[in-house]
Parts: C-alpha cells; structure tokens; sequence
C-alpha cells in the first residue's frame, strides 16, 4: 500500500536537522547517537533540540546530547548482554 498524503520527515541527516530546526519534530527518539558530535552544525542542531518537545535517549554512554537534551534517558546494552526479544 501507498504512503497516505502527508507532510513527512524524509529518514536522511539533513531533512531531519532542517525539520529540528523548524521546529517539526515535538517528540525524538535517540537510539545510540550523539547528534551534537555527528553532525556538522552543531549549533542549528542544539537549538533544534532546544525546541524540541519530548527528547529520549538510549545510549550506553552519557553523551553530550543526552546530557543536555535528554528528557528521558534509557540504558542502552551492549552485544553481549543482548538475550533477544
């Protein structure tokens, strides 16, 4: 089935920092990411995650985006600790 008409945030780097930074997204899930240290503009990145609603992280390490954004954050785990859904 077809997508039904909508205004979508595409999956690729720079449509979701334009759509941070217009203020599109209100919730994000982070699963594993930094995204004040992976991507190249780091202020239009913080100031779109200023503006954003709700912000959960799961990580395995504090980052610096969890730390200053994160609304919620979750343990992540790593590989060996994996048992499966």
């Amino acid at each position: 089935m077809a997508r039904a008409p909508g205004n979508y945030v595409a999956n690729q780097m720079p449509d979701i920092a334009k759509a941070l930074s217009d203020g599109q997204l209100k919730v994000l899930l982070l699963l594993g990411t930094n995204m004040l240290s992976s991507f190249a503009d780091a202020g239009e990145i913080s100031h779109g995650l200023g503006k954003t609603g709700l912000v959960v992280c799961v990580d395995l390490f504090m980052n610096e985006t969890a730390r200053r954004f994160a609304d919620v954050l979750l343990p992540g785990t790593a590989w060996l600790e994996e048992l499966g859904f």
